[in-house]
């Protein structure tokens, strides 16, 4: 198992913050990415490494299941799983198709 160290923490953390800032998660069709990436974000800030957080705060009758897996994949990230963040969030801003 991958040791997280504080530094990467803390970076990943900066990259959630910074990309919650952008214009594009305020519009309805990105609200899902938003709620996954603030939940995502508290994961990390408090390094959960279970799902208790996530079914708590993002319900499945409630929210969507791309809002629960974006959060996931940060606690898979805290456990050791490898993920590309920065290419992974470039995607979740792009515009959706028409």
């Amino acid at each position: 198992m991958i040791k997280r160290s504080n530094e990467e923490i803390q970076q990943l953390a900066t990259l959630l913050l910074e990309t919650l800032q952008a214009p594009v998660l305020r519009t309805p069709a990105k609200q899902a990415v938003q709620a996954g990436l603030q939940q995502a974000w508290k994961c990390v800030c408090a390094q959960h490494t279970d799902y208790s957080e996530i079914e708590k705060n993002l319900p499945a009758p409630k929210f969507t299941v791309q809002a629960r897996a974006i959060a996931v994949m940060a606690v898979d990230w805290l456990n050791g799983e490898e993920t590309d963040w920065q290419r992974f969030v470039d995607n979740l801003l792009k515009a959706p198709a028409k």
